[in-house]
């Protein structure tokens, strides 16, 4: 009888033991703002809008990385620039179509834009149940800066729309418009892809802002991505 109860005793600090240690871990961060807590009014999601434009400036896309980026890459693929010869050689590869998708020429543009897609996400999603004045614009400049990233992949990593007969009908990209880290979203056609980066900008050049502070979408400029896409 002693030893069943003693069994029990035992079994009960364990238990006891392993509820502190979650009632431990389920805390907010002490030096951060957690996801929920940091979109909680206006000023949240004015902090949160330029948190997904930060994302633009990472070397991938159009901060300037060595690998390649939006600035460079382009030209670089289209021979509009001339290799410097006695320079250090960052582009040959690009220059010289020489990489395969092993490489990790074109991998930090691709994990920046799918990180500045995501940080918009998170954004559209918190944003629903909000009702503040700046709603709707934040909205547009999330959806916009979405569609901005999923065409910079999607001129890189699909056939542009005029080039072939079959190139509409041809593998994309995945277009992400969810949270979920353990998703696995599917290419899509390459006309699919077009077509919602298009919906989307559309929908946007109505309901943002004509002037928003400087380095921020407005409408003039999301009217520009279209004409472009």
């Amino acid at each position: 009888m002693k030893k069943i109860f003693f069994r029990i005793s035992v079994l009960a600090l364990i238990l006891v033991g392993y509820t502190a240690c979650d009632d431990k871990l389920d805390q907010d961060p002490f030096d951060e703002f957690g996801t929920d807590a940091a979109y909680e009014g206006a000023e949240g999601f004015e902090n949160g809008i330029r948190g997904v434009y930060s994302g633009l400036t990472s070397g991938g896309l159009y901060g300037g990385g060595d690998s390649g980026g939006m600035l460079d890459a382009p030209d670089v693929l289209a021979d509009n620039v001339t290799t410097a010869q006695k320079g250090r050689g960052t582009r040959r590869d690009l220059h010289n179509w020489r990489y395969v998708p092993s490489d990790n020429r074109l991998n930090e543009l691709y994990n920046a834009a799918y990180t500045t897609i995501y940080r918009a996400n998170v954004i559209l999603d918190k944003i629903k149940d909000f009702e503040g004045v700046n709603k709707n614009n934040i909205t547009a400049e999330a959806r916009a800066l979405r569609a901005l990233a999923h065409m910079n992949v999607v001129s890189f990593f699909g056939k542009i729309p005029t080039q072939s007969s079959d190139a509409n009908e041809s593998l994309g990209i995945a277009y992400v418009t969810g949270i979920d880290p353990d998703q696995l979203p599917a290419r899509e056609a390459v006309g699919c892809v077009y077509d919602k980066i298009i919906d989307e900008l559309t929908c946007d050049a109505s309901n943002i802002n004509a002037s928003n502070p400087d380095g921020r979408l407005n409408r003039e400029a999301v009217n520009i991505i279209l004409s472009r896409t």
